[in-house]
C-alpha cells in the first residue's frame, strides 16, 4: 500500500500539468452543461396577485356618474267647454257633505253641477272623446256618458229623451249631444243640466275643469 501512494505521488509531480488541465476542462464542461440547460427551461415568468388586481374602468370616463333615467314630463292640463252657452248655476257639487233636496224632501249628496237653462237648450260637450254610453229613465231623463281616457269621463244627465248621439260616436268639445229637459229626480230645480266629472271612478268637483273666467 505504501508503495501505491509513492508511486502515485511521483506521477501527480511528474504530469501536475496535465491533471490541472484535466480538472479545468471538466469546470469548464460542467458550467456549459448547466447554463444549457437553464436556458432550455425557459424563463420564469412572475404570475400577479390576483387579489391586487382591479377591474378595468375605462370604458367610463372618470368623474361622471350614469345617467338618470328620463323623469316624466308634466302634461298640459284639461280644460272643458262649458256645456251651454246661456245658463244660471244650480245646485253645486257639494263633495262628501248632504244637500237638502226640495224636491226629494231629504238630505243626499250631489255628485254634480246643475247648470239651469230654458228647456230645449243644447248641451255641448265639454271636451273631445267617444261616447260610452246613451241611457234613459223617468227620473233622470236621458244620460249621456263621454269618455275623455281611461281615467276621465264626463256625465249629462237630465236631457230630453230624444238626443243627437249614440255609443261609439266620437264627439268634439262644442259639438250638440242633446237638449235641457226637467228630470223627475230634481223636479222642483226645474229645466236644467246636471253634469258630473268621474276621475278614476269617483266623482270630482267639476268645476275644477273651467278656468275661472267661464266659471
Amino acid at each position: 500500500m505504501k508503495k501505491f501512494f509513492l508511486s502515485c505521488g511521483r506521477f501527480l509531480k511528474r504530469n501536475v500539468y496535465y491533471v490541472v488541465l484535466v480538472a479545468s476542462v471538466l469546470a469548464i464542461g460542467a458550467l456549459v452543461a448547466v447554463s444549457i440547460s437553464m436556458s432550455q427551461a425557459g424563463p420564469v415568468l412572475e404570475v400577479p396577485d390576483s387579489s391586487q388586481q382591479t377591474p378595468d374602468d375605462s370604458s367610463q370616463d372618470p368623474g361622471t356618474d350614469p345617467e338618470d333615467p328620463d323623469e316624466p314630463t308634466d302634461t298640459d292640463p284639461i280644460v272643458f267647454t262649458l256645456p251651454l252657452e246661456t245658463y244660471t248655476l244650480g245646485t253645486d257639487y257639494s263633495g262628501s257633505e248632504f244637500v237638502y233636496s226640495a224636491t226629494l224632501k231629504e238630505f243626499t249628496q250631489h255628485t254634480g253641477v246643475d247648470f239651469k237653462a230654458e228647456e230645449g237648450a243644447s248641451v255641448l260637450a265639454a271636451y273631445e272623446g267617444v261616447v260610452e254610453s246613451v241611457t234613459y229613465s223617468l227620473l233622470d231623463g236621458a244620460t249621456v256618458v263621454i269618455k275623455h281616457n281611461d281615467e276621465l269621463f264626463t256625465v249629462y244627465s237630465s236631457l230630453a229623451e230624444e238626443v243627437h248621439v249614440e255609443a261609439g260616436d266620437r264627439v268634439k268639445a262644442g259639438d250638440v249631444i242633446g237638449t235641457v229637459a226637467t228630470c223627475y229626480n230634481e223636479l222642483l230645480e226645474g229645466p236644467h243640466l246636471h253634469f258630473e266629472v268621474l276621475y278614476q271612478n269617483a266623482a270630482v268637483d267639476p268645476m275644477e275643469y273651467f278656468v275661472l273666467s267661464e266659471k
